[in-house]
């Protein structure tokens, strides 16, 4: 996936949990809201997916399929402007280097910008508060210590103090800190919720989370529901560390916890985007959320439990396309509009037209289809599609077969020297890469579910000294003979070759 389809999957899933948020944010356990909120940083992160095949007509398989289809599409519309995407299908694609590296330059520009300028808000803020934190002092009471042996932790937590710090808060990651304002009552009662509150940020690792959202953030900086998402994660970390708070010390405790809140609101710290603050996210959510209170049942956990596995399958499942039963529905896989079944080593994965040229050189950013043509390869009265994937100075690359079979399209890449000279009767030339000196001309024989294998009609075969071994029209042969073949299929009409374009696809298969 690329960065603008991982945005679209990640933008959905965002929007369907800000709407399931809206209606339970207090009838489901706020830990929920933020496992699913981790499932759309990872989405956002990682460019991953995981094949899954949905069977029948079931919505959810056709609801992530559309999802795929969207990210597509949109990777089919920014194709002139990201010529490099894998596969990406230009208006005018024809073999040679289009001219277009200032568009690229001008909108990569920009997000690089953009990336570079939140990436250095967020690190100059992190400096900035480290070093101020840095001047803290250790609390100069028995009631700290105290308090650390009675929470054990396997990373060692200090509690210090500082001049000028309004509310408490925590940092660090392996050495944290629960930093406090120097004049906090350590005799008032509620000073066991604000140290507890702290202990669960440092004990779930929230700071990590910060991080993990601000990387998202830089990333997609130009994706308002990424926005949306930095905003809610926030609170909904706030809001599941006082849950905590209050399962620990019990309901009763709700009234008394909501009136430190009030006190800590009163004077609020300036943003610093790596520490979690006491009372930093919308007071008034807060608030309500701790008076409703309530003890989850059985019932409610595994409804929770069942909507992050069905999240975390929404945004990472690839679901292939089914029902391609002609060669009219090649056309949808030559558009991104389905999947096909990748066919090597007798493994089968799902995969989508942009993903063809890494099958062949995964780290060349310029190799892409260039053509396709339509050919009747193993005789059987259907046509096929072979795709002809080259870099930029027409090195590396090679073929790969699309084959429609039992209602859904395979694809078959070709050995290495083969498909060489494709004609218009589907036979080609090919040459044996493996050290032996062989060369000739075949057809395809069969195509399985599992690969397929070749009829070598005519070849000569021998040692880099010379060929002992003719065989035409698989039979016994003379050299001189073999030759003759060999000019005969040179003869036959080439294999008619279309520009690798939205309109010739449109034009050869339809809409």
């Amino acid at each position: 996936m690329n960065l603008l389809q991982m945005g679209l999957s990640g933008g959905i899933f965002i929007l369907a949990v800000a709407l399931i948020r809206a209606l339970t944010i207090n009838k489901l356990p706020k830990m929920l809201f933020l496992v699913l909120w981790y499932i759309a940083f990872a989405r956002l992160l990682l460019p991953v997916t995981v094949p899954v095949a949905f069977h029948g007509d079931l919505m959810a398989g056709r609801g992530l399929f559309l999802l795929d289809t969207l990210g597509h599409r949109i990777t089919d519309f920014t194709a002139e402007f990201l010529p490099n995407q894998p596969g990406s299908i230009g208006d005018k694609a024809t073999p040679m280097v289009q001219d277009n590296g200032s568009s690229v330059s001008v909108l990569r520009i920009i997000w690089a910008v953009g990336a570079v300028s939140m990436a250095g808000f967020f690190v100059v803020s992190y400096f900035r508060c480290r070093r101020e934190f840095q001047t803290a002092l250790p609390v100069p009471n028995d009631a700290a210590p105290q308090w650390l042996l009675e929470h054990p932790l396997w990373r060692a937590v200090e509690i210090r103090q500082l001049t000028g710090l309004a509310t408490p808060l925590t940092y660090g990651v392996l050495h944290p800190v629960i930093l406090l304002p120097k004049d906090t009552d350590w005799e008032s009662g509620q000073m066991k919720y604000i140290l507890y509150h702290e202990y669960v940020h440092i004990r779930r690792f929230d700071a990590v989370g910060k991080w993990i959202a601000s990387a998202a953030l830089c990333i997609h900086w130009f994706h308002p529901l990424v926005w949306v998402l930095y905003v809610l994660f926030n609170r909904d970390v706030e809001l599941s560390c006082d849950e905590c708070v209050i399962r620990h010390f019990g309901e009763r405790s709700r009234k008394e916890y909501a009136v430190a809140l009030l006190r800590m609101e009163e004077h609020r710290n300036a943003l610093e985007p790596f520490g979690n603050y006491f009372s930093k996210n919308a007071t008034e959510e807060r608030i309500k959320a701790i008076m409703k209170f309530k003890k989850k049942t059985m019932f409610t956990l595994a409804f929770a439990a069942i909507l992050a596995v069905a999240g975390t399958i929404a945004v990472f499942a690839m679901p292939p396309k089914t029902g391609n039963t002609d060669n009219a529905d090649i056309g949808d896989v030559l558009r991104g509009e389905a999947s096909f079944f990748y066919v090597s080593d007798g493994m089968v994965e799902a995969k989508n037209i942009s993903d063809v040229p890494a099958l062949f050189a995964p780290d060349d950013a310029y190799i892409k289809i260039w053509a396709f043509a339509v050919v009747d390869l193993d005789g059987d009265g259907n046509e096929e599609v072979v795709l002809s994937v080259m870099g930029a100075a027409g090195d590396a690359g090679g073929s790969l077969i699309l084959y429609p079979m039992d209602g859904k399209v395979y694809g078959y890449t070709a050995n290495y020297r083969s498909l060489v000279d494709l004609k218009a009767d589907g036979t080609y030339s090919y040459s044996d890469p493996t050290g032996m000196v062989e060369a000739g001309i075949c057809s395809v024989a069969e195509f399985t579910q599992t690969g397929y294998t070749v009829d070598k009609i005519t070849y000569g075969r021998g040692t880099y000294a010379g060929w002992d071994t003719f065989v035409v029209n698989h039979q016994s042969a003379t050299e001189e003979a073999f030759w003759i073949a060999e000019n005969e299929q040179a003869q036959k009409p080439d294999a008619a070759w279309y520009d690798f374009s939205s309109e010739n696809i449109r034009e050869r298969f339809g809409e």
